[in-house]
């Protein structure tokens, strides 16, 4: 139990012990726990290359879409972008008085005091 216990510790941990290398060289033959443990080894070695070559691939398959994702997102922010730049602009005159509607006479220092921290400086 205990040579079963330090090379399940040794799998578990990705590295070998040397009394689990000691006991798995210098086990009698006889053991069939041990020679079942090798052969388990080998599978496990080669069921977790398949588990990672799927989660590479989960993992390419999910920065595929992050990509496409991406390129949606500065096509529709772009497209908005256009939509806005008139309306900020016309605040922008309105604001500063250039155009024939009314201009807000201390606007920005109104923002500014009504600004929790910028009030600070003023």
């Amino acid at each position: 139990d205990d040579q079963d216990n330090c090379i399940k510790q040794a799998d578990c941990c990705g590295k070998q012990t040397p009394n689990a290398a000691a006991s798995t060289e210098t086990a009698p033959s006889s053991s069939p726990k041990l020679i079942k443990q090798d052969e388990e080894d080998d599978d496990d070695g080669e069921e977790k290359d398949i588990t990672m070559k799927r989660l590479a691939k989960l993992q390419a398959d999910f920065e595929y879409i992050q990509r496409e994702h991406l390129h949606e997102l500065e096509s529709l922010e772009k497209r908005y972008e256009t939509q806005y730049a008139p309306l900020i602009e016309k605040r922008s005159e309105i604001i500063r008085g250039r155009s024939d509607e009314l201009a807000l006479k201390g606007f920005w220092l109104v923002a500014m005091l009504n600004h929790g921290f910028l009030r600070q400086f003023i």
